[in-house]
């Protein structure tokens, strides 16, 4: 059964924008390529910086999770980066980013906007 792939406590203190990263890990990402799209999951964190999840290249089989982090959400700025092909990789992955983005949080002048 498809549900949600990172709980938000994962990505605490980041407000989740949006979470389309649903798949069954039950079976294996080559039977759930239709899923597995360029935007999957958007978090922001203070500073602002974002974490961003997406499958690359969109539902095709050869393609891997790109994970990064941006200080901007416009002209995307990457400030980190990391790829993985599996859900087991993509969790270690996620941990490094939010390790990142809580270190670019702290650093001065690092505010959340306002909206």
């Amino acid at each position: 059964m498809k549900s949600s792939i990172v709980r938000r406590e994962r990505v605490a203190p980041g407000a989740v924008i949006y979470d389309d990263l649903l798949l069954d890990p039950d079976r294996p990402l080559c039977e759930q390529l239709d899923d597995l799209k360029e935007d999957l999951l958007l978090v922001e964190f203070a500073g602002p910086t974002f974490l961003a999840v997406g499958w690359c290249p969109s539902f095709k089989p050869g393609g891997s999770f790109l994970i990064e982090l941006s200080d901007d959400a416009i002209a995307w700025n990457t400030i980190f980066e990391r790829r993985c092909q599996t859900l087991e990789d993509l969790g270690t992955c996620l941990d490094e980013a939010v390790t990142e983005a809580k270190r670019q949080a702290a650093r001065p002048g690092g505010a959340a906007r306002p909206w």
